[in-house]
């Protein structure tokens, strides 16, 4: 491939030769089928191709075909980016696209000088041309005449050139195209799906990435693929970036996005599809019109911009740490308005368009690395960060676990069985068990919420239980109650406390908790408040009589299978004169969502 680009750029200059371009070239606005008479007087038309504001233009020339080879035969050829029609010596030699639309397929076309026209050594050419539905600038179309290798020449030549002008445009876009596949994966297989910017940047970066190398050098898109495909691809690019912009900005500076920076993109995002679907289904005549209004709308664009400012405003009071993410921000703030502002300034957009682009990929191609380096820098420490957190949630599940799995303080008649399984590393659930003069004493708790906080509150919980020194179920909930008041932060702790007398009698008393089972029945206890809430709750205690006790947490209840249905209180009761460990394991095989204990005391006489 490298041979044959060095083989065009090497044979272009030679073949240019016999390649003859237009001359003494003349535009008007407008229509008129006389106009492509050769004998037309077109002394008052204009050498400045007229700016967008007719469905069509035509352009008068001449071209001077002797030093063309007359052994072969001599094809005109047109650039355009839309539809068009040749007339030479006011005869139809040739068109392009739909013009009655503009869409068209390729940028360049080749047509054959027809009849007695090939003969003469000069020739009239008039090209009536359908204004271009996108929002490409257009330029003088001129057109060239010369043989059909000799064209194939001059055009590679031609894309050539127009590649060595755009470079930094197009490096630009094929670097935010990789940076944006790059941050999305990053965001698709991180853990930590609350780095926003990763994810917004990555859009962001892969719509810029789209709309440059598109638009930066729309003669290659263009020849290879239709309006069709090329107008949707520029338009949603366009919408994405103004969605994404004010969210990648307001997520790097750590800020909630104000409403101002949220409808007002919308705006822009709803024009762009708009004027994307007209320029593919609506008259030429209809998007003219829409076009009028397009210098509003690139006033709003350059508002939308200010979100890089605005995110960490006051500037002078911008925090160290994200000091460079501001410097960063404005300047990709200034690379952005180089593009608009020139549309603004009424400057011709066929001269700015290439130069304005490389200046806008200039500034954002070292706003882009720099702002890749600090969002890769945060993304480190953010695992960083987790694996430190990692660490401690080992720490404390090695503390929690020796809590709550040394050996069951156990009276000699009867037999104490326990399961846990947590849901996370740190589970919110506690047992205990203790061998009192009046009997067997147990406890099974849950508190709310899960992670760190809810274990951390369970070791509190259990720590309670353990220094005080009563065998009443209902005093022991009330002793809990006052130490763990105020610890809750807003949560709070249910807990089931049961005493087993060697004669089978039950004391049982209950804060919130799921009711225990006897006999594979539901024990009759009276709910009361969970613990933390008021300081001064009191418990009663109900008694009664049974060979076995079990205590479940609400995680065997409330497991819930693919179809969200949950294991419930009557699949419990059937199973609860099972081993603590069946019962476990028959909630965790339905659906484990929260911790699951699951303690059994029977009586061995």
């Amino acid at each position: 491939m490298l041979k044959i680009w060095i083989t065009l750029m090497l044979a272009a200059p030679i073949l240019n030769a016999q390649v003859v371009t237009a001359d003494n070239c003349v535009h008007q606005a407008g229509d008129n089928p006389d106009w492509a008479r050769p004998d037309f007087d077109d002394s008052q038309w204009s050498k400045q191709y007229p700016a967008k504001g007719s469905p069509y233009i035509w352009t008068r020339c001449r071209i001077d075909l002797r030093s063309l080879p007359r052994t072969e035969q001599v094809f005109i050829e047109i650039r355009s980016f839309t539809a068009w029609e040749l007339f030479v010596e006011g005869e139809a030699a040739g068109s392009f696209g739909d013009i009655r639309t503009g869409f068209a397929g390729t940028s360049y076309q080749k047509c054959p000088i027809p009849g007695s026209a090939a003969t003469r050594n000069s020739i009239s050419v008039a090209v009536r041309q359908l204004t271009c539905r996108n929002n490409i600038p257009l330029s003088a179309l001129i057109p060239v005449a010369g043989t059909q290798d000799a064209l194939q020449y001059w055009q590679s030549d031609a894309i050539l050139t127009k590649l060595s002008e755009q470079a930094p445009s197009l490096l630009g876009g094929g670097f935010s195209l990789a940076i944006g596949i790059l941050l999305l994966l990053l965001f698709a297989f991180s853990a930590d799906k609350s780095q926003k910017e990763l994810l917004w940047f990555g859009i962001y970066s892969l719509a810029l990435g789209s709309f440059r190398c598109g638009a930066s050098f729309p003669l290659i898109i263009a020849t290879v693929f239709s309006d069709w495909l090329f107008i949707p691809c520029l338009g949603l690019a366009n919408a994405v970036m103004a969605l994404v912009l004010p969210r990648f900005f307001f997520a790097l500076a750590g800020r909630p996005l104000p409403a101002f920076y949220f409808w007002l993109p919308m705006i822009v995002a709803a024009w762009d599809l708009s004027l994307m679907a007209m320029a593919l289904l609506a008259p030429i005549e209809q998007i003219h019109q829409l076009r009028a209004m397009n210098p509003y709308f690139i006033y709003l664009r350059m508002l939308i911009g200010t979100a890089a400012a605005a995110a960490f405003w006051p500037l002078w009071q911008v925090p160290r740490p994200l000091r460079l993410s501001c410097s960063l921000s404005l300047l990709f703030l200034l690379g952005y308005w180089a593009r608009l502002m020139p549309q603004l300034a009424g400057f011709d957009l066929s001269v700015w368009m290439t130069p304005g682009a490389n200046i806008q990929a200039g500034f954002n191609l070292i706003a882009l690395i720099g702002l890749f380096v600090v969002i890769a820098q945060r993304h480190r420490q953010v695992a960083l960060n987790r694996a430190e957190l990692q660490g401690e949630m080992k720490a404390a599940q090695e503390v929690q676990w020796l809590l709550t799995s040394s050996t069951p303080d156990v009276a000699p008649w009867a037999a104490v069985d326990v399961a846990y399984l947590p849901a996370r590393e740190v589970g919110g659930d506690f047992y205990f068990s203790r061998q009192t003069e009046q009997g067997q004493l147990i406890v099974v708790g849950d508190v709310s919420g899960k992670g760190l906080r809810a274990g951390m509150l369970a070791s509190a919980a259990l720590g309670a239980v353990r220094a005080l020194e009563t065998s009443s179920p209902a005093s022991l909930l009330q002793g809990m109650n006052r130490v763990l008041h105020g610890q809750v932060g807003g949560g709070f702790v249910t807990c089931c406390a049961a005493l087993m007398r060697k004669d089978g009698q039950l004391v049982v008393a209950n804060a919130g908790h799921p009711s225990p089972y006897v006999g594979g029945q539901e024990f009759p206890v009276e709910a009361g408040l969970p613990l933390g809430i008021m300081p001064d709750s009191t418990y009663h205690e109900s008694t009664g009589q049974g060979e076995n006790i079990t205590l479940v947490s609400d995680g065997v209840v409330e497991a819930e299978d693919a179809q969200r249905e949950l294991f419930g209180f009557d699949r419990t009761r059937e199973i609860s004169t099972k081993s603590a460990q069946q019962i476990a394991d028959a909630a965790k095989a339905w659906g484990q969502t929260d911790d699951i204990t699951v303690v059994t005391v029977r009586r061995n006489l």
